[in-house]
C-alpha cells in the first residue's frame, strides 16, 4: 500500500483469514505517517494466507487530512 497524507497520523493494516473479517491473521501492521511525505507499507511478506484486509488511516494533525497518491498492489501466490 502506498499513500501520502497532508497531516501526520498512522496507517494500520490487519489481515483476516475469512472474507467477513472476523478471524485475524497475524499482528496488525502499523506505520507512522509524516504530513506531506509518501509512505509505503509492505504487508503479507510473511507468506501467510489471507482472504480480506482492513486498512485504517488515522489523523493526528489536528485538522482535516487529505490523502493522495493512494495505491494498492495485491498479488496471489
Amino acid at each position: 500500500l502506498g499513500l501520502q497524507s497532508s497531516q501526520a497520523g498512522a496507517v494500520k493494516i490487519q489481515r483476516f483469514l475469512d472474507v467477513a473479517g472476523t478471524v485475524p491473521q497475524g499482528a496488525v501492521i502499523s506505520v507512522s505517517l509524516t504530513g506531506g511525505t509518501a509512505a509505503v507499507i509492505n504487508a503479507g511478506t510473511d507468506g501467510l494466507p489471507c482472504a480480506s484486509i482492513q486498512i485504517t488511516v488515522t489523523n493526528t494533525g489536528g485538522s482535516t487530512a487529505t490523502l493522495t497518491n493512494v495505491a494498492g498492489l495485491f498479488q496471489a501466490a
